[in-house]
């Protein structure tokens, strides 16, 4: 992952080359024709190589457009994924250290805690999303706990959204906090789970986004403070996907049996993911180009008993329902 290491070594390497040809030069220009009384010069020159056979240059310029398709190719490899080894513990106050990628963990591993209200609020520079945890759970819910359950905290992409993993969770609050008047959510839901205990919601955004995740304690809250990063431009991918299922029918045994299936696939992008009218699918994982989307599906499709599409998605776009 580390390429400042490469990028230097290569200046340094093209600094030598510069170097070398200047002594070159200045060799050649010294050189004396001894022919004659005066001296000349020896000029470079300039050789161009040509097919021994039909006299065709073997070297041509690139055109315009091959040097876009370069610079497109290059921006295409840029695309931001999540990075699960830059973690980090959330702190009891608020710090000022926003990050643009990474896991937040904290809270105490224990059962028997609710969401019982969710807030969001704007501030002054940023954004507020706090979880209120109480004690209880599903058919009783007490008062607020004084530290809150274990809970992990990370951004995604394409789309961009923050998604939580609390543990130790028994119910949620009826309702998610309303976004209306918000520069950078777009909405809130819960993503299907194959746990009692676990909870796992996800937060979308519609702007480029910094993030800092602490809690706090007695009463027992987490908080995720997000403000606007500079805008950014992001290319589309090719998203290797489900089809769109429609909550509540089918939704846990259909996210189930596909989350299941492409896990054997040994690729740790798999994720459930919302899309248009309240639907949901599984995605195997985004690539940067149709050809290695392509590539993939032929690679998985025969071992699958469902089958999978490609959608070119873009950073902030809500996932189209396929059916």
């Amino acid at each position: 992952m580390n390429t400042r290491a490469g990028l230097l070594f290569t200046g340094f390497l093209m600094i030598g080359l510069v170097a070398c040809g200047d002594n070159d030069q200045t060799d050649a220009s010294n050189e004396e024709n001894e022919t004659g009384d005066e001296t000349v010069v020896q000029e470079p020159s300039v050789e161009i190589e040509e097919d021994q056979e039909d006299g065709e240059e073997s070297e041509v310029p690139e055109s315009e457009s091959e040097v876009e398709a370069e610079e497109h190719n290059s921006d295409v490899q840029e695309l931001k994924r999540f990075d699960s080894s830059e973690e980090r513990e959330a702190k009891t106050t608020k710090e000022d250290e926003y990050v643009v990628n990474g896991l937040f963990v904290g809270g105490e591993i224990t059962d028997g805690k609710v969401i019982d209200e969710m807030d969001h609020g704007l501030h002054d520079g940023f954004e507020r999303l706090v979880l209120d945890v109480y004690e209880g759970n599903f058919q009783e819910v007490r008062g607020q706990a004084k530290i809150p359950n274990y809970f992990e905290v990370a951004q995604e992409y394409y789309p961009a959204r923050l998604v939580y993993t609390l543990n130790g969770i028994r119910d949620q609050a009826d309702e998610f906090p309303s976004f209306d008047e918000s520069a950078l959510f777009s909405y809130m839901d819960i993503l299907p789970v194959f746990d009692d205990s676990m909870m796992i919601l996800a937060s979308y955004f519609i702007e480029s986004v910094e993030y800092e995740v602490f809690e706090m304690h007695d009463p027992g809250k987490i908080v995720t403070d997000v403000r606007m990063l500079e805008k950014e431009e992001h290319p589309s991918v090719f998203s290797v996907r489900t089809r769109s299922i429609y909550p509540p029918d089918e939704t846990v045994a259909d996210i189930q049996n596909f989350s299941t299936e492409l896990d054997v696939t040994e690729n740790e992008h798999v994720r459930t993911i919302h899309s248009k009218d309240e639907t949901l699918f599984v995605e195997e994982g985004y690539y940067r180009t149709m050809e290695e989307a392509e590539a993939r599906v032929a690679e998985l499709q025969d071992d699958l008993d469902f089958e999978l599409h490609i959608e070119e998605r873009g950073m902030f776009d809500l996932p189209e329902v396929i059916e």
